[in-house]
């Protein structure tokens, strides 16, 4: 009898959207990555520019709105789980996805534990981020409408389609390998260093300060931007969580679109700040 060949990814949901897919996320980030090193930025942070033709929102209320959306793309089948909105597969049917709220339905009704992990890491992930921006970052600056428009539609998009790819995928035939847990163990790792290195940034500098500082303190010292590197970890984390192919298109997108970042940022810091070390790496110490 011929045994099976092992497997780490679930096959991919059928038809033309799902086979297309993750080469067009792909694209996307090589994209956004070469406009990062080509100085067309992202306008938010440090690179939000002072044209103030542009439109422009206080950087505070820019940053929340950045992830509100996603949480709320991942919290409402997470309160549905525990049926705190039990109305979601009707509305769902009602905006013609009658297939997925069945899907959404069988997987809950399963008690799926690999849909659970992703929806609430999803969910704890992108609440930190707005409650960093409510009670640690301290901003000064603005964020261009346009950037926050754009990137707040496309995290809520790929946390939408990163969910319903693994709703999907709850109808097929399960990998060999179980590596949801060891996912969700880097996933830990990208969260709490993430974290740490958003404190440290916002211990730099007073409330109302507006002066860019050498970052100091954990991995500022070899990387310039470590909380890059572990958000791109997080999204590692996820990737190994879902065992998709559309989880590891969107890591890919993550990992172009931040190194990306991270070169535009040091460019940054030794043209703008002085004494900023040029030795400092964008993503592996010593290598690059």
């Amino acid at each position: 009898m011929e045994m099976a060949s092992p497997t780490a990814l679930f096959p991919q949901p059928d038809g033309m959207f799902f086979a297309m897919l993750p080469f067009l996320i792909v694209f996307s980030g090589m994209v956004l990555s070469y406009r990062e090193v080509s100085g067309s930025n992202l306008g938010y942070s440090k690179f939000a520019g002072v044209n103030r033709k542009q439109l422009r929102v206080p950087s505070k209320a820019g940053m929340f709105l950045l992830y509100f959306p996603s949480a709320l793309v991942a919290g409402a089948p997470l309160l549905y789980w525990y049926g705190l909105l039990p109305a979601l597969p009707e509305g769902l049917k009602s905006c013609g996805a009658s297939g997925l709220a069945s899907l959404l339905e069988k997987a809950v009704a399963a008690s799926d534990e690999r849909l659970w992990l992703l929806v609430v890491t999803v969910f704890a992930h992108f609440t930190k981020r707005d409650l960093e921006c409510l009670f640690v970052h301290k901003f000064s600056g603005y964020t261009n409408l346009g950037s926050l428009i754009f990137i707040s539609g496309a995290y809520a998009t790929i946390t939408g389609v990163l969910i319903i790819t693994q709703v999907l995928s709850t109808g097929l035939a399960a990998p060999s390998f179980d590596l949801k847990w060891v996912g969700f163990a880097i996933y830990l790792v990208g969260v709490l260093g993430n974290g740490y290195h958003h404190w440290l940034l916002a211990t730099l500098r007073k409330e109302g300060d507006k002066k860019y500082v050498v970052p100091q303190g954990g991995l500022f010292g070899v990387l310039v931007c470590p909380h890059y590197v572990f958000e791109i970890i997080t999204f590692a984390g996820r990737a190994f969580m879902c065992q998709t192919v559309v989880g590891w298109s969107i890591l890919s997108l993550v990992f172009l679109y931040l190194t990306g970042r991270s070169i535009a940022s040091k460019q940054w810091y030794l043209k703008k700040v002085d004494g900023f070390p040029r030795e400092r790496s964008v993503l592996i110490p010593g290598v690059f």
